[in-house]
């Protein structure tokens, strides 16, 4: 049997994993919760206390959701899912990752879910080659077909998806000025008091030159050719360092062993943190050497606080960095265009400085989370009247 309606309509959102909600989807879903009756759908994982500041009256549902591909695995969320959904009978699904967005468009779809909304955030099989990469594809194109509102994070990637033939001309949508969450202005911002603390607790001067990464260490996001880039910065910049903030999920730190024997007390490493804006109020230059990126939602956070931002010239990433006003753009895993550019930050202090005032002001112009999520909650609210 399923469940009766509640007074509001019904709203599942489907995440691969906690951390991605918390990251990306605790402003949306607390104005959403307004309006909605919420589910929150995701694999936990020992990640509970992700959720914690989510409102009281949202639901958070564990669902074993695995992020690499596993048939019998993904089969049996996708059974689970559908049994789900049919017990609740939803008036509208909402999904933001590859994987949980494939298996909440077809389970939503199979119990006639009225409103299928997903928001492709990159795309995985960018950096694939042959079956591989046509198969990843081709379940984005699925997603794309049975969802009935599809939001791209930015613009360009809009593009390159409508010339894919992944979203149809004219189904996609972009809120704004892109990113799917927009930034927090009022939580990432500059402060000086902070940025001493950081230091004093990292023991570092205030006159080194910090570069700072947050996100998954992971290959495809440039982190080697960012090492390697770091230890030709540190032969002509010797105070120069290089902070790594986010999960090693991938063992990536064992391999970086080399760079980090040679400079060894100029690269660190911070794991997993809910406050990555303590690091990037202390930093003076933010990377992202990403090889595929939806967007770059680090960088515009980085930009609130005052820090430019360093990335590579790839779709997602040219609609977060405006290109030697608020940061600087190079070419994908180029080692030399990117020492080019991390050295060019380091040594002019009033380039850099008059950079990350334009990147302060170019994040609160254009990608204050309020406003995103005012874009969104119309979306919806058009589609549901």
């Amino acid at each position: 049997m399923r469940v009766k309606n509640s007074a509001k309509k019904r709203m599942a959102i489907v995440a691969t994993s906690a951390k991605m909600v918390r990251f990306f989807l605790v402003n949306h879903i607390v104005e959403l919760s307004k309006e909605y009756d919420i589910t929150v759908i995701c694999n936990l994982s020992k990640q509970e206390d992700c959720l914690d500041i989510l409102p009281g009256s949202v639901e958070v549902h564990n669902l074993p959701l695995e992020r690499n591909i596993n048939i019998l695995s993904d089969v049996r969320s996708l059974f689970l899912l559908t049994v789900f959904f049919y017990k609740r009978d939803f008036s509208i699904t909402y999904s933001i990752s590859p994987k949980g967005g494939f298996l909440c468009a077809i389970s939503a779809w199979f119990t006639t879910v009225p409103i299928r909304v997903h928001t492709f955030t990159g795309q995985v099989w960018v950096v694939k080659k042959g079956l591989k990469r046509y198969f990843l594809k081709y379940l984005d194109r699925i997603t794309s077909t049975i969802s009935t509102i599809i939001i791209v994070d930015s613009l360009s990637q809009k593009d390159f998806l409508e010339d894919q033939n992944v979203v149809k001309k004219n189904k996609a949508l972009v809120i704004g000025y892109g990113s799917i969450s927009g930034v927090d202005v009022k939580r990432f911002h500059p402060d000086k008091n902070a940025r001493d603390k950081v230091r004093l607790d990292m023991n570092v001067q205030n006159s080194a030159i910090v570069f700072l990464f947050v996100g998954r260490l992971k290959k495809d996001k440039g982190v080697f050719e960012l090492a390697e880039s770091f230890s030709r910065v540190c032969d002509k910049i010797p105070n120069a360092e290089l902070w790594f903030v986010g999960d090693d999920e991938e063992n990536i730190k064992r391999e970086l062993d080399p760079y980090i024997s040679i400079k060894y007390k100029n690269i660190k490493f911070i794991e997993y943190t809910t406050s990555p804006e303590r690091y990037m109020k202390a930093a003076d230059v933010f990377c992202l050497p990403s090889y595929r990126e939806g967007f770059g939602t680090s960088i515009i956070e980085a930009a609130s606080c005052g820090i430019p931002s360093i990335g590579t010239r790839i779709y997602g990433i040219i609609d977060a960095i405006v290109d030697n006003k608020t940061g600087l753009l190079v070419n994908v895993k180029s080692i030399d265009s990117l020492t080019f550019g991390m050295l060019k930050m380091a040594k002019n202090n009033s380039f850099r400085k008059e950079m990350g005032i334009r990147a302060e002001k170019n994040a609160l112009e254009r990608f204050d989370s309020d406003r995103v999520t005012e874009g969104l909650l119309l979306i919806l609210k058009e589609s549901v009247n």
